[in-house]
């Protein structure tokens, strides 16, 4: 997966160097070698995967945590040697419960009663903010993985660890006044408060308490976060990171339904390819009932197959859980997708939020990147320079 390139090497040097006491990295030196660790994707050999049924839209009765984790456990109920859960304790309220669920077959044993190898790990949490298109589109990707045949490879060989709703107390929705649909119950953003890009009162970009981007006093401060970092600290060895959140329009580029904000420039290739994939089979699916608003997504398209429904980006401001995962060698993507398919109809007849059709492209977009992910992936290749990096300030 991962090229020794030349900025690794600059990286470990770096590092070589501030230990011994001849060096010193700013914060922004730090992220900007982050986004040095760099390989390109090439996976044209990876089928790209479609439902063979679209998913229910959500509903009002749906949008609450309970009735997240009733789905979670229902799923786990029906396979319950694929699905296990664990209680990682209360959330910043104090009342609320943050809960893992892994995914992982067990082990197949060979015909020489030797079992099979490793399988590779993906840690993927959502619920991060008030954004239930991202983590009801989880659920269905996980859904799927679990029920449908053709995903059988990803089933069998990936350990997925999820923690489908890492801040409880933003997703209820007598707490929306006092989180703003993003702070936990300590009036802290969780999104920024990972070790690795957080502000200090003496960055130019702090925000302080009471803002909506506070990201408390100090890094990993709280229980949410510090849940998420365990989980990462004890699986160093997991090839990917996936933090899954929605958004409604994209002020940036103006219409998009795939949005990956990820850390490294490895990530932001391969989001790329699969942005390319989505669009070009959705265009090609859909070319009737997307035709009257795919126009508004062909500002830098050549040609009409040249269209893309989303874009990519390496961003050192789109929160900290990325990067946090950088800190122990795994690569992260922060993937958004979109409450609406803006392409779906004119401007004047928009696909509804958090539709049938939404949900369904949202969970073919987890799918997907979980296959082109690991369909790229190639375990000898993993890097373990970064646990040495000196985060702390």
């Amino acid at each position: 997966m991962n090229t020794h390139t030349a900025e690794i090497d600059t990286l470990r040097e770096r590092v070589a160097n501030v230990e011994s006491g001849v060096s010193n990295l700013t914060f922004d030196e730090r992220l900007e070698l982050i986004k040095n660790w760099d390989t390109p994707i090439y996976d044209a050999n990876i089928p790209v995967f479609a439902l063979s049924a679209e998913k229910p839209a959500m509903t009002n009765a749906t949008m609450t945590p309970d009735a997240l984790y009733a789905m979670y456990d229902a799923l786990m109920a029906k396979y319950p040697h694929y699905i296990t859960k664990t209680d990682l304790g209360l959330c910043s309220d104090g009342v609320n419960h943050v809960y893992r669920y892994d995914f992982k077959d067990p082990e197949q044993r060979r015909e020489n009663n030797r079992y099979s190898e490793t399988k590779a790990k993906a840690i993927i949490m959502s619920g991060v903010h008030l954004e239930w298109a991202g983590m009801f589109g989880l659920y269905y990707a996980l859904e799927e993985i679990a029920e449908n045949p053709v995903l059988r490879d990803l089933r069998r060989n990936v350990h997925l660890i999820v923690v489908p709703c890492s801040n409880p107390f933003v997703t209820l929705a007598e707490n929306l006044e006092a989180s703003e649909g993003q702070k936990n119950a300590n009036g802290v953003e969780v999104h920024q408060n990972f070790e690795v890009g957080f502000y200090y009162p003496d960055h130019p970009d702090y925000e302080p308490p009471g803002s909506t981007h506070y990201g408390g006093e100090e890094p990993l401060s709280e229980p949410e976060t510090q849940y998420i970092d365990n989980i990462m600290k004890e699986n160093t060895d997991a090839a990917f990171f996936l933090t899954c959140h929605n958004m409604n329009f994209d002020a940036a580029f103006g219409v998009s339904f795939i949005w990956p904000s990820v850390a490294t420039n490895y990530m932001c290739n391969m989001s790329y390819r699969l942005i390319d994939k989505m669009s070009q089979m959705w265009m090609d699916k859909y070319a009737d009932i997307l035709a009257p608003g795919i126009a508004d997504y062909r500002t830098d398209a050549l040609e009409a197959w040249d269209t893309r429904l989303g874009h990519a980006q390496i961003s050192i401001n789109n929160g900290t859980e990325t990067r946090q995962a950088t800190k122990y060698g795994i690569q992260a993507a922060n993937v958004e997708i979109c409450e609406r398919f803006w392409a779906h109809g004119t401007k004047a007849n928009q696909e509804p939020l958090l539709s049938s059709f939404t949900m369904s492209r949202g969970a073919e977009v987890y799918v997907n990147f979980l296959l082109t992910a690991f369909g790229t992936y190639d375990p000898k290749d993993k890097k373990d320079y970064a646990p040495n990096l000196p985060w702390e300030d």
